[in-house]
């Protein structure tokens, strides 16, 4: 019997590629119909999320937001590693926003809500200097919208693994595990190059 939580090893073409925690209970909520859900969660690997980072320019002092930030690693690193002023996740599972803000430890520069992006992110997404996404190719096209309404001018997304429905401004590939990293500058979410 699946738990919600087990542990698996992750293989590529037959052979073990990294480690990694399925949370079966995330992936059922996506066949909910009507649900606020837009992906499973998938937690981001360590330098993943440091090249992520990387590829958004995300500089001291700027405001970071990750949107389906899960235990919260990306926001403490983007405070931690990167000097981000403020970092704000949102998280719609109650046990992963718990693991976030124990994360957090009160450091008041991260701020977790457990609420639905799409009717709280607004504001904050206009304060946004970062924004980062691993949600699914459905839930970043859910996004657009939203994000160009809402993000300022020299605004960047960036995205793991997943594209939009506008051609990202640049892709690579993480060192070590190939994974696409899309960044997307504010005009190229318009749809202007």
């Amino acid at each position: 019997m699946l738990s919600a939580r087990t542990s698996a090893r992750v293989f590529s073409r037959g052979r073990p590629c990294s480690s990694a925690t399925f949370h079966f209970g995330s992936w059922l909520r996506l066949l909910r119909p009507g649900g606020p859900w837009v992906a499973p969660y998938v937690p981001t690997a360590t330098e993943v999320a440091r090249q992520l980072l990387s590829l958004a320019r995300l500089a001291p002092g700027e405001t970071m937001c990750d949107l389906g930030c899960g235990d919260g690693r990306m926001l403490h690193m983007a405070v931690h590693e990167f000097g981000a002023a403020r970092a704000i996740g949102y998280e719609l599972d109650t046990a992963l926003a718990a693991s976030a803000r124990d994360l957090a430890a009160g450091d008041r520069r991260i701020e977790i809500r457990c609420e639905d992006v799409f009717e709280g992110a607004a504001g904050v997404l206009a304060e946004a200097d970062v924004v980062a996404l691993y949600l699914s190719e459905t839930g970043n096209a859910q996004l657009l919208p939203l994000l160009c309404q809402h993000l300022r001018p020299s605004a960047r997304v960036v995205s793991n693994v997943w594209e939009m429905p506008v051609p990202p401004s640049r892709t690579l590939h993480a060192k070590g595990s190939n994974v696409p990293l899309h960044l997307f500058e504010r005009a190229a979410l318009m749809g202007q190059t």
